[in-house]
């Protein structure tokens, strides 16, 4: 039954690792697809800058920015998220183990 809890542990351990360096791969590759847009946007401002159109191109480059730093956080969020629900299997596969061992 311990054996049994362990491979419980471990199993647990292993999805989260996999659920986190997904969510980290996705969180990357937002966060570079909007620094990318970013960049894409700062270029067009600064060719557009001797034109009367610069000022709304630069508010665009902005929103952009703020969306990916928006992003960024909601990817954070998520990984912490995970962080939190794997703690709390670790915690009850823990529990069960012991509870086995005591029985």
């Amino acid at each position: 039954m311990a054996l049994e809890a362990l491979e419980e542990i471990k199993k647990a351990e292993d999805e989260a690792a996999r659920i986190q360096e997904q969510a980290r791969q996705e969180a990357d590759a937002r966060i570079q697809a909007a620094r990318e847009q970013a960049q894409d946007l700062l270029a067009a401002v600064e060719a557009k800058r001797r034109s009367d159109l610069a000022e709304g191109m630069e508010q665009a480059a902005r929103e952009a920015g703020r969306q990916a730093e928006q992003s960024r956080a909601a990817a954070e969020a998520e990984a912490a998220r995970l962080r939190d629900r794997l703690s709390a299997r670790k915690q009850a596969a823990v529990e069960t183990a012991i509870k086995t061992i005591l029985e």
